[in-house]
């Protein structure tokens, strides 16, 4: 478990995961038809047809736990049951910054980062990583999250403010740098780094700010300090495009949760369909929730699709 309540396997391999999950369904004797994709899933009085790629199935019970899907059409095998459909968007991707030089930086992180989309109340606070394609981390990825429905609407071109040291605020930037200037005026401003910013981002920082590799801390000027202070404090990133995250990538959307009962995950068009997983319009940030809650719905799918069958 890590200090801000992500969850991981010890092994940090997603297999182990599968494994477990495979490993029980064949200790408890489950029938797994791989290749067999569902065409449609229609009730027949109380019970279901599903229509297959490989034939017609029937059941008395149905749990959907199909994952979430990157387009409208992919819920159309539920199309009988007229349930509202919350189109479907991503969500936990990373941000594509192509036109900015911060991406030399690729590989540096900082351990406690503020990211900010302007023109929004939408912040995270927490590690952040500079990619060869962009930024990414916690702290990015969990704002992808919260902020997915507004990155969508802008099309995934947006405006990141970024504060490398998110325990400090502009006028603490301030002090400790004029501080530091009067007690150190002969060191070299680009090979002393402050404030915990890693040594390459300072330098890249400092150049941004228009301080050469020469300059001192005695004879930098105030209008260099408050420049320097904008890209540590307020670092400006244009985002153009996203990135998806490995297998932690994420859909927001999909069966509205108000047509859902939440103490069974029973349909409210039909008793004996459950819904588990991805496939809601529910999605959280990084770090286990997902698997989470697919796990959680997915328990109380089942044990209330058994408590019908057999208190019956």
């Amino acid at each position: 478990m890590e200090a801000d309540g992500r969850v991981f396997p010890v092994t940090d391999s997603s297999q182990t995961i599968i494994d477990a999950l495979t490993t029980e369904a064949q200790r408890m004797g489950i029938t797994i038809r791989l290749s067999t994709g569902i065409k449609e899933l229609n009730p027949v009085g109380d019970k279901f047809e599903l229509l297959t790629e490989k034939g017609v199935f029937r059941a008395d019970r149905v749990i959907v736990a199909a994952g979430g899907f990157p387009k409208k059409e992919g819920y159309a095998f539920l199309g009988s049951f007229k349930h509202k459909i919350s189109s479907p968007i991503p969500s936990l991707f990373t941000f594509n910054t192509p036109k900015e030089p911060i991406r030399e930086l690729m590989g540096l992180s900082v351990s406690d980062g503020l990211v900010k989309l302007e023109g929004t109340k939408l912040n995270y606070r927490g590690p952040v990583l500079i990619t060869h394609w962009g930024i990414s981390g916690p702290a990015v990825l969990k704002l992808s999250a919260f902020g997915a429905d507004w990155l969508h609407g802008e099309n995934y071109q947006a405006k990141a403010l970024i504060n490398w040291n998110a325990s400090l605020g502009e006028i603490d930037y301030l002090e400790n740098l004029t501080i530091y200037a009067k007690n150190h005026p002969n060191r070299k401003v680009q090979s002393h780094s402050l404030f915990d910013i890693p040594s390459r981002l300072w330098v890249h920082c400092c150049e941004r700010a228009g301080i050469d590799s020469n300059t001192l801390f005695g004879n930098i000027s105030k209008k260099s300090i408050n420049r320097l202070i904008q890209h540590l404090f307020c670092y400006n990133l244009e985002v153009s495009g996203k990135t998806t995250f490995k297998e932690e990538f994420v859909t927001a959307g999909g069966i509205d949760l108000g047509e859902v009962n939440p103490d069974t995950m029973q349909s409210l068009y039909h008793p004996y369909l459950y819904f588990a997983g991805e496939i809601l319009n529910l999605d959280g940030i990084t770090g286990g929730f997902n698997f989470q809650a697919a796990w959680t719905t997915g328990f109380i799918a089942g044990q209330t699709c058994k408590s019908t069958i057999y208190d019956q």
